[in-house]
């Protein structure tokens, strides 16, 4: 039931933003922000007594980490402040496409896949991406915690060209940033989801997998999809 009350509020989130007049960068940056006040209040009700350490210090860290508060609020800013985005992103006549939030997704998804292990096997790998491998089983507080670069280099750039691959709206936009800011913070939990099972039949990210990730480095280097991990032949399931 927790998990169905989650999901839920989780998608209903930037619908109720249609129909509240304010600026539309307000919308997002708020519907972004609901999503990790439901995510964090999912997360400390479903691990309730179970954690072993100081949760609250933990989402303090979470919420005030300089790579996601002030890279990625900088960028969303910026790129719509200053109209960097396709103009069919200002469209707000129309509600949430949901076909253009899967696609933003799995190509949000697959530049990162390639990012990430393009940063694993390269010369920068200390510099960037080692940074987050200092945790080698991450809590779920640990999603947005690299380096400026690494941040840069997987996420800024595939959001980058991600909106100039797939023209959406206003809500669809929304949507995707707050389902991919959720999930991908979700997927670095030190603890296996109810959804998790059923989530990996259909090739979806689970932090189970990312678990494995962390683990043996050069598996699983998918975070929303496992898709690109099955095709590509770096995808590991332990069954031991």
């Amino acid at each position: 039931m927790l998990s169905i009350l989650y999901w839920g509020s989780l998608i209903l989130t930037p619908y109720a933003f249609q129909y509240i007049d304010f600026y539309s960068l307000y919308k997002g940056l708020a519907s972004v922000a609901i999503g990790q006040i439901l995510t964090i209040s999912y997360f400390v009700t479903f691990t309730k007594n179970t954690v072993k350490y100081n949760i609250v210090d933990k989402i303090y860290k979470h919420v005030t980490q300089p790579e996601g508060i002030l890279l990625l609020g900088a960028y969303l800013i910026i790129s719509w402040e200053y109209k960097l985005l396709p103009s069919t992103y200002y469209e707000t006549r129309y509600g949430v496409i949901w076909k253009d939030v899967w696609l933003q997704l799995a190509c949000q998804d697959f530049l990162q896949y390639v990012i990430h292990r393009i940063e694993h096997v390269s010369i920068i790998y200390k510099q960037t991406h080692g940074y987050h491998h200092i945790h080698v089983r991450p809590i779920m507080f640990d999603a947005f915690d690299g380096s400026f670069s690494d941040t840069i280099a997987m996420i800024i750039i595939p959001l980058i060209i991600t909106s100039n691959v797939v023209h959406t709206n206003t809500y669809s936009y929304i949507m995707f940033g707050t389902m991919y800011s959720s999930m991908l913070t979700l997927i670095h939990s030190e603890y296996d989801h109810p959804w998790e099972f059923a989530f990996r039949k259909i090739g979806f990210g689970t932090s189970y997998e990312h678990q494995i990730h962390h683990k043996y480095f050069k598996y699983n280097y998918g975070h929303i999809f496992m898709y690109w991990d099955h095709i590509f032949g770096t995808y590991y399931e332990n069954n031991t």
